[in-house]
């Protein structure tokens, strides 16, 4: 496995070796198969603030949507969900 900060490779295998790369405490293990992106426009380019909040809401791995959240947020929130979940990350 090639870490995904310094390019170093490690056996993933081997705890050890993991542990030396946790840089900082950032997990450094490449998202297999999974484009990064920085913000929800790269993917809904015309999307509202609210929107976008939502999509990075799901990235972000938080739970479900409360009621008191706008709808253009829920929307965001279940489009990505719907459209995202195994093809991007965000990139914080």
């Amino acid at each position: 496995m090639e870490c995904g900060i310094c390019k170093q490779e490690f056996n993933e295998a081997n705890l050890m070796e993991v542990v030396e790369h946790e840089h900082n405490g950032n997990y450094t293990l490449p998202n297999k198969g999974k484009k990064v992106i920085k913000h929800a426009r790269d993917v809904y380019p015309h999307c509202s603030g609210e929107f976008s909040g939502g999509v990075h809401s799901y990235l972000s791995g938080d739970d479900y949507p409360k009621y008191d959240e706008q709808k253009e947020f829920k929307e965001g929130y279940f489009s990505a969900q719907r459209d995202l979940k195994d093809n991007y990350v965000l990139d914080f």
